[in-house]
């Protein structure tokens, strides 16, 4: 199984983007070879922001309902991954090993979640968000 950062699920909503064909492609891919992939709470809620936030903003200017209806379709076709009763200690330990300081913390996060459910990689279109981590990284 494989993890899906944020950056991926956006662009794969947003067509106007240059990563958008790439980041398509290779969730294709994934499915062509039954690549289970998942996502969690954290990515669905930076989803939310980016979309619902305004255009102006760097954000799509969606709606709540659109949102959620994109929404649902992710969850039809990804598994949506809890946070396991070890997540916040895996988290203290990447943040304090790694000497994190301000939002690298989401990452952190993220990582912690991913390794808390043995999964070994992220696709991901930052790698360096996640350097250090002692996860595998798939970029598009």
């Amino acid at each position: 199984m494989l993890f899906l950062d944020t950056n991926i699920i956006v662009r794969l909503f947003d067509v106007n983007s240059i990563h958008h064909s790439r980041v398509r492609a290779c969730l294709s891919e994934l499915s062509s070879q039954n690549i289970r992939c998942a996502v969690n709470l954290q990515v669905i809620s930076e989803f939310w922001v980016v979309v619902t936030r305004p255009a102006d903003l760097n954000g799509f200017g969606w709606s709540p309902a659109d949102a959620v209806i994109a929404l649902n379709s992710l969850k039809s076709r990804y598994i949506v991954i809890p946070d396991s009763n070890n997540t916040a200690d895996v988290w203290l330990k990447l943040v304090s090993t790694n000497n994190i300081k301000g939002k690298r913390a989401h990452d952190a996060r993220i990582a912690a979640a991913v390794i808390a459910h043995g999964i070994d990689t992220i696709v991901t279109l930052n790698s360096n968000d996640f350097s250090g981590f002692g996860v595998k990284i798939i970029t598009p």
